[in-house]
């Protein structure tokens, strides 16, 4: 397995030490530096380009948004961001969906007995434990901007749409070629091109951005 390089961005909570002693319990897992300034913060990732920042959405007792629109615009694109706070504020959250975090987390939804298994699945399967709180916001976030990210969304052809949707449904590589007329090297350009397409870094998320721009169900029109 790869090994993962993490930056923490901690706040005052108490959950965060907790959160450090669990990563370095994790195999193939290291930390590669800690801040607790934002402006550190932003030259620490610019000159690390991690894996994985982990921040507090408050730091220096000012919000962390405008540290997070820094690193995303000198940072690496391929590094995923987690906010861990003790609560969100709710005029925020569009930007963050703006800024493509990849996850928003409460401490109250991270008790010890889960921390583990968030952290793993977050930094080796491209998977979020979200709270319901959050997700809720979210989805009435990406409702309201639906049609305008619809609008200006990537195009795909027929071939990709069947891929997709095959994906989309779970399906394997060697389940798509069963039933997709497609060689398996045009395949693996198609579901790389997928992945450019829609930004997506993992098939979660790119199951996710394909709903969100109903080309899931275009794809099944489609047949």
């Amino acid at each position: 397995m790869r090994r993962r390089t993490v930056l923490l961005f901690p706040g005052e909570e108490c959950g965060w030490t907790e959160l450090h002693r669990t990563l370095e319990m994790i195999e193939s897992v290291e930390i590669v530096g800690l801040s607790t300034s934002s402006d550190d913060a932003v030259r620490l990732s610019s000159r690390l380009s991690p894996d994985m920042v982990f921040t507090a959405a408050r730091l220096d007792g000012s919000p962390t948004l405008p540290m997070i629109r820094e690193l995303r615009q000198e940072g690496s694109g391929s590094t995923k961001v987690v906010v861990v706070a003790s609560q969100f504020d709710h005029g925020e959250l569009e930007e963050f969906a703006a800024l493509r975090i990849e996850g928003h987390v409460l401490w109250s939804d991270l008790p010890a007995r889960s921390l583990h298994g968030f952290l793993v699945t977050a930094i080796f399967a491209d998977m979020f434990v979200v709270s319901r709180t959050i997700a809720e916001a979210f989805l009435d976030v990406a409702s309201v901007e639906r049609f305008r990210v619809r609008a200006s969304g990537p195009k795909v052809d027929e071939r990709e749409l069947r891929v997709l949707c095959a994906l989309c449904g779970g399906l394997t590589h060697k389940e798509i070629l069963e039933t997709v007329p497609i060689s398996r090297r045009t395949l693996e350009r198609t579901v790389t091109k997928l992945y450019d397409k829609l930004g997506a870094f993992g098939a979660v998320e790119l199951g996710f951005k394909a709903a969100q721009l109903e080309l899931v169900q275009e794809a099944s029109e489609a047949d």
